[in-house]
């Protein structure tokens, strides 16, 4: 039978510093892709509706590319009451949304919105936006051409 010699130390350790990992440096943790915070929130009143404006930032907290959104949520109070919209919103961009204003007509509403990233997790609330609701004017009637 034959005999292979040992191998010398220095194979040895050729061999264990290169079977490690690939990667060159220390272990990250998974990133959270946690939206950047919305800070352009605008709106008005149109008739019955109000329009929200926004735009979700390209950006997670990390400095990352944001991949996509889970969804939007705006929130509207006034006083006591509090009421959260769901804003159909599906990645980094500008948002357009309306909501009916019959509900706060006659008071000062304080809008807020917040981003929620692919894993669930929630972007700090927004700038808030304060806007005075008024009634909607009636529509028009007797109407004559002259």
């Amino acid at each position: 039978m034959k005999r292979f010699p040992a191998p010398s130390a220095a194979v040895l350790l050729a061999v264990v510093s290169f079977s490690g990992c690939a990667y060159v440096g220390d272990p990250k943790p998974p990133t959270l892709d946690i939206p950047a915070r919305i800070t352009d929130l605008r709106a008005a009143q149109y008739g019955g509706k109000i329009l929200v404006e926004f735009t979700v930032p390209p950006l997670t907290t990390e400095g990352l590319g944001l991949t996509g959104l889970q969804t939007a949520q705006l929130r509207a109070s006034a006083g006591s009451s509090a009421r959260d919209y769901n804003v159909p919103a599906t990645g980094p961009g500008a948002v357009r949304y309306d909501f009916p204003s019959q509900e706060w007509a006659g008071k000062q509403v304080t809008l807020t919105v917040r981003a929620t990233g692919p894993k669930g997790k929630a972007s700090e609330w927004s700038n808030a936006f304060p806007l005075p609701v008024g009634a909607p004017l009636p529509p028009p009637a007797s109407i004559r051409a002259s």
